[in-house]
């Protein structure tokens, strides 16, 4: 069920790029494209790859210049300690 989901987003995102080289005139173009999505559309991917982590969507994963650094997030956490332990020392 995921798959066939997954297939038609991108056959629909895909079918774009045909349309823009139609409109832009270059026939040979289109019909490659065409020829190209009919073959990738057409091949079947086997269930058991097809999801293989068995999440309904699919994720995304950050490179790590984009993850927050061990040492950032130990800094950020402790902050967060002590902000905590001084509101309990302040309401008693």
């Amino acid at each position: 069920s995921g798959h066939g989901r997954q297939s038609k987003y991108v056959s629909d995102e895909n079918y774009i790029f045909v349309e823009v080289a139609q409109v832009l005139g270059f026939p040979s173009l289109v019909a490659e494209l065409k020829v190209v999505f009919d073959e990738v559309f057409s091949t079947k991917i086997p269930p058991i790859l097809a999801n293989i982590t068995e999440h309904s969507g699919s994720y995304l994963l950050p490179p790590k210049t984009h993850q927050k650094r061990f040492s950032v997030a130990l800094s950020s956490g402790i902050r967060r300690l002590r902000a905590g332990i001084a509101r309990r020392l302040r309401s008693k």
